[in-house]
């Protein structure tokens, strides 16, 4: 950094001069964060930003917290991979944002409201004739004679797969290739026509995808990375080119893991209950939570809508004896996804009700002397009553005298409400 390599106090006052810029092959000025006090985190691994380098405001020393935008189609980035980090510029999926007409119209700002519909219909250009200028040197023959290496050596053959061209094994292969970003940083491609004369015209619900869908990125709102890649027929002496786009998708499964859940304290606890922070995830692209939660011996859930998921939990009651089972519901306006999970208590209730036929009758017994049945319904197996018959409890036996032969359940329902089954034949 200025002087000679031999001349560390010439380079340490730059590294600290809080003024030290440098120029690339391409004449793009890059300053550096040179603090005037040494900060080994910092200095000289971030930029200042500038309004004209794109690149410097991605790599800015005040990079803040929160949801930033940042456009990386620009020369001055596109340069710095190839000149800086000398990376051949064929392995680069950035533009320099001057397409040669009259590729396809789109609008000036790219964001997600123009993303793609999860039931929509994509429609692009031919291409026009590519010119031999200074854009076009990642087409230039000598590249293509570097593409066509063969075999390709290990390095190669992984590179290859992240090329926007690539397709079945190969980087040549004629046509239009629609591929979605996989959360490795491969392309999955789901959609390809060899018609490398005609205009790419598709309907969404044609893409196959041959992953889950929680093996593919997302945007920091939900939606799936879309690339469409066009490959000319080597003698159309057109250029290759890629779009990319979002597309509109149901959202992920949440991520949740209800046994790192953390007791908050309410004022509501009692000595059955207590109150549980579920942290919850995956919720980019969400646009409401839904939990039905069903406690032990529950036939129907209670559901409840979660209003601030994007804090990234949710609060609820839970039993401290026996397990919850939660049914989160995440949607969208593209559809829903589910997730179930099972709370289970730190300390389990060790008690359990036990069965014993005896003749025409059941006897029911408990290993907690508080942990009595109060009253019982039987239900037919076989044949099929049209209702539940109630019956009683008396002195912790049920008499089943009256029932005629059949297979018959049990159902005892506890002080605390919760409910547990004998199945008995006649």
């Amino acid at each position: 950094m200025g002087g000679s390599s031999n001349d560390s106090i010439n380079c340490y006052q730059n590294a600290v001069s809080n003024n030290f810029s440098f120029t690339d092959n391409s004449d793009n000025l890059y300053q550096l964060y040179t603090p005037s006090q040494w900060d080994p985190t910092m200095s000289l691994n971030y930029f200042v930003a500038d309004e004209d380098n794109k690149l410097t405001q991605l790599l800015r020393w005040d990079f803040g917290r929160g949801m930033v935008f940042r456009d990386i189609i620009d020369s001055s980035v596109h340069d710095a991979f190839k000149d800086l980090l000398v990376w051949e510029p064929i392995w680069l999926a950035i533009g320099t944002g001057q397409p040669v007409e009259p590729l396809i119209s789109l609008p000036s700002v790219y964001d997600t409201e123009n993303s793609i519909p999860q039931a929509g219909h994509l429609s692009i250009n031919v291409p026009g004739v590519s010119n031999l200028s200074s854009m076009q040197r990642a087409y230039s023959a000598e590249i293509n004679n570097m593409m066509d290496i063969s075999p390709l050596d290990s390095v190669q053959q992984y590179m290859q797969q992240f090329h926007p061209c690539y397709y079945n094994g190969s980087i040549n292969t004629p046509g239009w290739i629609v591929s979605l970003q996989k959360t490795d940083g491969t392309w999955d491609a789901v959609y390809y026509t060899n018609d490398a004369d005609e205009p790419l015209q598709v309907d969404v619900s044609d893409f196959t995808r041959h992953e889950s869908l929680s093996s593919y990125a997302r945007s920091y709102d939900g939606h799936l990375r879309c690339r469409v890649t066009y490959v000319p027929y080597p003698a159309m002496n057109l250029k290759r080119c890629s779009y990319y786009y979002v597309l509109n998708a149901q959202p992920l499964e949440v991520d949740v893991e209800p046994q790192k859940s953390r007791t908050v304290a309410y004022n509501e606890d009692d000595e059955y209950c207590k109150w549980i922070k579920v942290e919850i995830g995956n919720l980019e692209g969400v646009t409401n939570v839904m939990v039905a939660q069903y406690d032990d011996g529950d036939t129907v859930p209670y559901l409840y809508s979660v209003p601030n998921f994007k804090d990234g939990y949710f609060i609820a009651s839970v039993d401290v004896e026996f397990p919850t089972v939660f049914t989160i519901y995440t949607y969208n306006s593209d559809g829903y996804s589910t997730r179930t999970v099972t709370y289970y208590p730190e300390n389990p209730a060790s008690n359990s009700l036990s069965f014993e036929r005896a003749g025409n009758c059941i006897l029911i017994s408990s290993s907690d002397s508080t942990f009595h049945g109060e009253y019982a319904s039987i239900r037919s197996v076989l044949p099929v009553f049209s209702a539940p018959l109630s019956v009683k409890i008396e002195d912790n036996k049920v008499d089943i005298s009256s029932l005629p032969n059949g297979a018959y359940m049990l159902n005892v329902v506890d002080k605390r409400g919760h409910v547990q089954s004998y199945k008995f034949v006649k």
